[in-house]
């Protein structure tokens, strides 16, 4: 019986060293260390681009901020400061500079982890121009104190006289639509510009209309009367007035005492009107036509004739690598028995030719010249 239950025994134990574990009385027991590792956000490098990085007021800078890093996460904003009191936002932005001086400009990024980094300046140096100038744009106002760029007038007489009043030698007009003008004495209007003054383009038209006018005798839309000082237009749209058979029309009138006048890189219509005519110079003047394309217009009602440049009563035109087109004249109304007589037309007066190249001509017969 004794055997019996040893037996029973080792067999009790063998089942509980399969059932369970036996800790090593060897190692000592005691409390479990955890070790965790964590890596820092990084700031980002703001780097910044800017071309030009001189010029002449009004210019237009364009800035990138190629080369920047987000180093963690992602870029998520981007802020400029231009140094003259503007700020900009974007990857990339373009920003004008108005008033000379020197400015530094600086961009500043920050990441999606709220790190942010700002870069080193980069000088912007604007330049004042050689010749002073006065500004006018469509949008602007006529002012007492308008003509810096600023405060541009909002047209092109009112512009002409408070530069003058401020001996500004320089009028430059924004592209847009602009009524009748007169031009003043020894100035220079350029016309064609955009709307913050930084570039030329053909896109950006400066175009002044005609209207009739009762002392003239015609309508016109641009005028230059008694000029005797250097002048020069350049680079607008001239469109005369879309008249009746009653009115004559012209796009550009020149009379008085006029001398030392050049129209350049204009675009000329004489609009639609009796005697329907590009450019009209009577009296004494004497003006150069340059770089230029006149065009009669369409001459209105029975006997009306059309003129791509005129001259009366003296007047002196030298027309330079120019392109002169007029239409043919309207006949005259029908006399019974008899062949109507047909009107004048073309740049020379004579039968329709348009006039290309240089040229000069005088006239004090009433006969065209082109």
């Amino acid at each position: 019986m004794r055997r019996k239950s040893a037996v029973a025994a080792i067999m009790l134990g063998g089942l509980a060293l399969v059932a369970t574990a036996c800790p090593d009385p060897n190692v000592p027991s005691g409390p479990t260390t955890t070790t965790t590792t964590t890596t820092s956000a990084l700031p980002p490098t703001a780097v910044m681009q800017a071309n030009p990085a001189s010029g002449t007021t009004p210019f237009a800078v364009s800035f990138t901020s190629v080369g920047s890093l987000a180093n963690s996460g992602t870029i998520v904003s981007y802020d400029w400061n231009f140094g003259d009191g503007g700020l900009g936002s974007g990857a990339s932005t373009t920003h004008v500079y108005n008033t000379p001086g020197v400015y530094n400009a600086t961009l500043t990024v920050t990441n999606s982890n709220g790190l942010g980094a700002t870069s080193a300046a980069t000088s912007i140096t604007a330049i004042a121009p050689v010749v002073p100038r006065f500004y006018v744009k469509s949008s602007g106002g006529d002012t007492p104190t308008c003509g810096p760029i600023s405060e541009p007038c909002a047209s092109i007489n009112h512009g002409q006289a408070r530069a003058v009043a401020a001996t500004v030698p320089m009028v430059i007009v924004a592209g847009g639509t602009y009524g009748p003008t007169t031009v003043q004495s020894g100035l220079e209007i350029q016309g064609g510009y955009s709307q913050d003054f930084t570039t030329r383009g053909p896109a950006d038209v400066t175009t002044v209309t005609g209207a009739f006018d009762a002392g003239a005798g015609t309508a016109w839309a641009l005028r230059a009367n008694n000029v005797t000082a250097n002048t020069k237009v350049f680079g607008l749209t001239v469109q005369g007035a879309n008249g009746s058979a009653a009115q004559t029309t012209t796009g550009v009138l020149i009379d008085g005492s006029v001398s030392s006048l050049t129209l350049d890189s204009l675009l000329v219509n004489g609009g639609v009107g009796a005697s329907a005519t590009g450019v009209l110079a009577t009296g004494g003047v004497s003006v150069t036509v340059l770089n230029s394309t006149v065009n009669s217009g369409s001459p209105a009602g029975a006997g009306s004739s059309a003129y791509g440049i005129r001259s009366l009563s003296g007047a002196v035109v030298a027309v330079t690598t120019s392109t002169v087109n007029a239409q043919p004249g309207v006949d005259g109304a029908a006399v019974s028995g008899a062949t109507p007589p047909a009107a004048a037309s073309g740049a020379d007066g004579h039968g329709g030719a348009g006039g290309t190249g240089a040229a000069q001509r005088r006239s004090g017969d009433g006969a065209a010249a082109g």
